[in-house]
């Protein structure tokens, strides 16, 4: 397995990069000798190595180290935090251990304050019983974050094999309370097991003590909620202007300014505690808890029972479902039975698909087994993505990999309507010819912008894609790239017409998309994918593409928010409507096989 295939040597260089611009010389030394052991074989990691020690080396003789130290942006930060967590999970899952023990450490030096890379990192020590270091890790995760039932989860487990049955009681204990599952029947909760069998180990532990302590836990986890609020209304002071007190307005009665309050109270309690349980899920984990608070206020409970739809065919786009517990799979139905396009459990999102687009369901959610959700409403998020770009942008980034991922899914699924010797087929399509990159041409800066112009750029983003973008020219026939090919960039038709398609064995080519001018693809290769899904051609002499890099991509939206939020908008609007021709595609395969 190629170790370059899950994470980009570039995400590394670029993290360390900005830490040495800002002066953080030592960070990144740290990053590049990680990076260094990540990718032995790399002479480009280790002459930027030897660049930033020497820079770091030189310093002090530099004008800049006798002024402030510019600081860097705090989102920006978390961002490259939560990317990381991502890579390391995906090294987790193929068994690379050590791999992604080291990008659990660089998304700690990314952010030091992060609980996550912690959390992971417990885990992870915990598995392979080095129960010292898995203690050390989760504890600096709960400090960070005291409101993780996983955290707590995991220190009751550590504690419990290392014989530390009363502090493993007491964090089993906190995590049945900030699970919710304390009000639940005991024979609905793992956690009660748990805390029998701690208590179990303990001499002369009575029922008594085991009720007085989680009395007691209770009591001190509601007040660290009450800190938190404390927290957030003093920062809802800072950014906001103060509002009257219902008791300087005489006209309303006492009576119902009392009310009034403790509605209020009740309505900021509800909002702390679906803060907590957002924050469980992956999509929250490293966003600001200010910004999870807004997200909150429009955030509501769901339980379908199995075989419920959540939604169905051919329904308005209402919001965004997070899956707390159960099972949910999106389906169309046909003469023939249902054709399942995805399956979805706890922890994860679904329903973005159509969320920028506006468009009807084209499938319908289906509760394969009893199933909680978080629903965010559409329009309450559409009013946060107006006045907060930052979270809006935090958003865009796993709707872009969520949509990317699900596309590459049809893709396979289409394949696997002709089942026999599909991939010694596919295996000498791609043996028989390589694409050869496209003749190097220019375009007028003009006529750029013009084709451009059609996607809802400004004219910034017009700029910056100009600027940071080359142009190749094909003649009919031609292949931009081929199926299973590495891919690092996106293209954009500047002129004639692109032909997407898949090589079906036993069939032979069928046509995904016919790109006009204006229309964007190759854009999953920007997101960690980069083997090519499809194929590409020119449909037409001299047919003219735009050519993104994923370097050049980074570039533009690192340079200021509004254009990452209008850049990303465009592109999972994008990849919404690709994906839902390949659904559709599927759909008419089925129809037309008779249900094969």
């Amino acid at each position: 397995m190629n170790p370059g295939a899950p994470v980009g040597i570039e995400d590394l260089c670029l993290l360390a990069n900005t830490l040495a611009e800002h002066g953080l010389y030592e960070k990144a030394v740290q990053i590049y000798e990680s990076a260094c052991r990540l990718y032995p074989g790399n002479l480009a990691l280790k002459i930027n190595l030897g660049r930033v020690r020497s820079l770091q080396h030189h310093s002090l003789e530099s004008p800049k180290d006798f002024l402030p130290a510019p600081k860097i942006e705090q989102p920006t930060t978390d961002l490259w935090a939560n990317r990381y967590q991502g890579l390391g999970e995906i090294f987790l899952k193929n068994g690379r251990r050590d791999e992604a023990r080291e990008i659990f450490e660089l998304s700690k030096a990314s952010n030091p304050s992060f609980y996550l890379p912690f959390l992971n990192l417990g885990r992870l020590y915990l598995d392979s019983g080095e129960f010292e270091r898995a203690i050390a890790e989760l504890e600096q995760a709960r400090r960070f974050n005291p409101f993780n039932e996983e955290v707590c989860s995991l220190l009751g487990a550590v504690r419990f094999q290392n014989r530390d049955y009363r502090d493993a009681l007491t964090m089993y204990v906190d995590a049945l309370i900030l699970s919710g599952e304390i009000s639940k029947p005991a024979s609905r909760s793992p956690y009660r097991t748990k805390i029998r069998e701690c208590a179990d180990k303990i001499s002369g532990f009575s029922a008594k003590m085991r009720n007085d302590l989680i009395r007691d836990r209770r009591n001190r986890i509601n007040a660290r909620y009450e800190e938190f609020e404390q927290e957030l209304r003093k920062s809802a002071s800072v950014s906001s202007p103060q509002r009257e007190t219902p008791t300087e307005n005489p006209s309303i009665p006492a009576s119902s300014q009392v009310m009034d309050a403790a509605k209020e109270a009740d309505e900021r309690k509800r909002t702390l505690e679906m803060v907590a349980r957002l924050k469980r899920h992956l999509i929250f984990r490293n966003m600001d808890d200010e910004a999870v608070f807004k997200v909150a206020r429009f955030t509501s409970d769901m339980r379908f029972l199995q075989g419920d739809f959540i939604f169905q065919e051919s329904e308005p786009i209402y919001g965004l479902y997070l899956i707390n517990r159960g099972k949910v799979e999106i389906q169309k139905s046909t003469p023939f039975g249902p054709i399942i396009y995805a399956t979805f459990e706890k922890g994860e999102f679904f329903g973005d698909d159509n969320l920028l687009s506006g468009r009807k369901r084209f499938t319908c959610a289906l509760a394969v087994h009893e199933t909680d959700v978080l629903f965010i409403d559409k329009a309450g998020l559409a009013t946060i993505f107006v006045r907060e770009k930052a979270i809006a942008i935090h958003f865009l980034w796993y709707f872009w990999k969520s949509l990317s991922f699900q596309i590459r899914e049809a893709n396979d699924r289409m394949t696997s309507f002709f089942a026999g010797s599909s991939e010694n087929a596919k295996r000498e399509i791609l043996a028989a010819t390589v694409s050869s990159p496209g003749r190097p041409t220019h375009v007028e800066i003009d006529k750029k912008l013009e084709v451009l112009q059609t996607k809802g750029l400004t004219a910034r983003e017009l700029g910056l894609l100009a600027r940071f973008s080359n142009e190749e020219m094909y003649n009919h026939g031609e292949k931009i790239f081929r199926e299973g090919e590495l891919g690092d960039r996106l293209y954009i038709v500047l002129d004639g017409s692109v032909l997407i398609s898949k090589q079906i064995p036993g069939v032979g080519e069928e046509a995904l998309a016919l790109l006009k001018k204006g229309d964007f693809f190759g854009e999953m290769a920007l997101v960690g994918q980069h083997h090519r899904s499809a194929d590409a051609k020119a449909q037409e002499q001299g047919t003219t593409v735009l050519v993104v890099t994923r370097d050049a991509l980074r570039e533009i939206l690192a340079i200021d928010t509004d254009s990452a939020y209008q850049f990303l908008t465009i592109l999972c609007r994008i990849l919404s409507q690709r994906l839902l021709e390949m659904n559709e595609k599927i759909y008419q395969w089925r129809m037309m096989s008779g249900g094969f």
